[in-house]
């Protein structure tokens, strides 16, 4: 057996504590790395606050701040010096469109829209090397909370100058002046396809409808756009149709205006809808008939299937005013409770309950739409009898785990009624795309201004 000699143990002991010392040395070098503000990561306003610049996430990914070495270190350090690290956190991009960019910013808690207090400013920006100004965004963006008096606060950019390597970020005041900067690392470079713009006006057709774009206005600072439409068809279904608002893209995937006037071209995207009952043919709806009106407390379960073109139509229930709930897929109940007006509609879970439900102050009927295209929309149409019930407004919809749509529309009852009919159309839109030489938005923008002061 060896004996450990005294020198020996104390040399062990010495070392391990150097160890032990470079290690935690090692973590507070890191800890002052991260904390400070590392140039132009930290701004500070007019009002004192401190706004770090985090970094930058593409379209839905997950944006943390969490290092290898901070996961390292937790599993490592003893519970008691667990606070030595800082806070991390996580976050998904704000918009759905994978061309899209999240930035994310670290504020004092105090100053974000946790305590119900606006954000020290009022909007981010994207700015090109030459002082373009991208598409503002507003105050508010999404946020999460942390251990500390720190929160992040993201927003979503659907424009910005792709064609940099780098670009500015803004956050503005309510004037509109910047208040602070950071300098952008571009995660999206690349080449880009060539657009070939065509002059104005320009013709596009889409089955029985010609939609002419005549001129583009735009109003002084260049934030407001205002197409002239021309709408020509032979079709008396589509005659009364409306053009719905335009979308502004460029050919580096820039969404939403305004768009770089240095851009060869801007395309300009709308679609044509149809939305009175009268313009639908019999293949474009269909008619459920003496659908028994509920009384308070219950609710009627229809569950009739019928097709509409591609897709499927089922009429699942029609509930009283008040709160009609789903649990588990399966349970339809109608709890005990009265609501005044509005309509909402909630989703969560306790424990293994999973729940789902629709509160309205009118009655109103839940119909479940499969095989639809993203852009279109369902229409309703009820009535007792012979007499057209009043029109609601276009329903709106939740969309389910297995892909399909759940319009929810309430209905303007008559009282005493025992059965009504309800039509279900499907309008899908016909979409119209032109390519627009930004010169020519520039004259029109002139005279628009010339216009403004009553030339």
């Amino acid at each position: 057996m060896v004996e450990e000699r005294p020198g020996f143990q104390r040399f062990s002991k010495i070392a391990v504590l150097a160890a032990v010392l470079v290690v935690l040395a090692l973590i507070a070098t890191v800890l002052l790395i991260f904390s400070d503000g590392r140039g132009s990561s930290t701004a500070t306003l007019p009002d004192g606050t401190r706004v770090r610049f985090l970094g930058v996430s593409v379209g839905r990914a997950e944006f943390t701040t969490e290092r290898k070495w901070m996961r390292i270190a937790r599993r490592a350090l003893p519970f008691r010096l667990q606070n030595l690290l800082p806070d991390s956190f996580s976050v998904s991009g704000m918009l759905e469109n994978t061309n899209s960019i999240t930035v994310h910013f670290l504020v004092p808690e105090s100053a974000s829209n946790s305590s119900r207090l606006p954000l020290p400013w009022y909007g981010v920006m994207a700015e090109d090397d030459s002082g373009f100004q991208y598409e503002r965004i507003g105050s508010y963006g999404g946020s999460h909370h942390g251990n500390s008096d720190m929160e992040l606060v993201s927003f979503g950019l659907a424009s910005f100058p792709r064609r940099q390597s780098e670009f500015w970020l803004r956050l503005l005041d309510k004037a509109g002046k910047t208040v602070g900067s950071f300098r952008v690392k571009n995660p999206l470079p690349g080449t880009f396809a060539e657009w070939n713009p065509q002059p104005l006006p320009q013709t596009c057709t889409n089955g029985p409808v010609n939609l002419v774009l005549d001129s583009l206005e735009l109003s002084p600072d260049g934030t407001t756009r205002l197409p002239h439409w021309r709408l020509d068809t032979a079709d008396p279904t589509w005659q009364s149709a409306e053009i719905d608002y335009p979308k502004f893209s460029d050919c580096t995937g820039n969404l939403g205006f305004p768009l770089s006037p240095r851009e060869k071209a801007w395309k300009v995207r709308t679609t044509v809808k149809r939305r009175h009952p009268q313009d639908f043919a019999p293949g474009e709806k269909v008619i459920f008939t003496n659908v028994s009106v509920p009384q308070a407390g219950t609710f009627t379960a229809v569950d009739q299937v019928a097709k509409c073109g591609d897709c499927e139509v089922k009429l699942l229930v029609f509930a009283p005013a008040g709160e009609f709930g789903i649990s588990n897929g399966i349970t339809r109940f109608v709890p005990p409770k009265n609501h005044a007006g509005g309509f909402t509609h909630s989703a969560g879970s306790s424990g293994s309950n999973q729940y789902e439900s629709w509160i309205a102050g009118e009655p109103f009927v839940l119909v479940e739409i499969r095989n639809f295209e993203n852009e279109d929309e369902c229409l309703f149409s009820c009535r007792e009898g012979s007499e057209v019930l009043p029109h609601m407004g276009l329903p709106g919809y939740t969309l389910t785990k297995s892909g399909s749509r759940i319009y929810y529309s309430t209905v303007a009852l008559r009282e005493g009624a025992r059965s009504i009919s309800i039509e279900v159309m499907l309008s899908r839109p016909l979409a119209f795309e032109f390519l627009l030489d930004p010169a020519d938005s520039r004259i029109t923008r002139k005279r628009f201004a010339n216009a403004r002061v009553g030339n």
